[in-house]
């Protein structure tokens, strides 16, 4: 039987002639990095309009709230006047 195990630990598998990691790694980090800063500045304005929607939502459950009892109100008026109540 032979022996086909190859020893890589003397040769230069998967290397470059440059310091930056092998395969351009030191330019696929820069462009990790710079999209990363891109995507910190999109999520911060989403959390921005998150809180305003927040804000234009309270604002408009108010005023539906208050809608929806000036009905109630004006329906009760007119049936308390078709029971002659008033």
């Amino acid at each position: 039987m032979t022996n086909n195990v190859t020893n890589i630990r003397g040769s230069n598998v998967g290397t470059s002639n440059s310091n930056d990691g092998g395969d351009g790694m030191e330019s696929r980090v820069a462009k990790l990095e710079a999209s990363v800063e891109y995507i910190q500045k999109d999520i911060g304005e989403i959390k921005l309009d998150i809180r305003e929607l927040r804000s234009n939502h309270d604002r408009d459950f108010r005023i539906l709230f208050a809608a929806i009892i000036a009905t109630a109100l004006g329906l009760a008026y007119l049936m308390a006047q078709g029971f002659k109540w008033i």
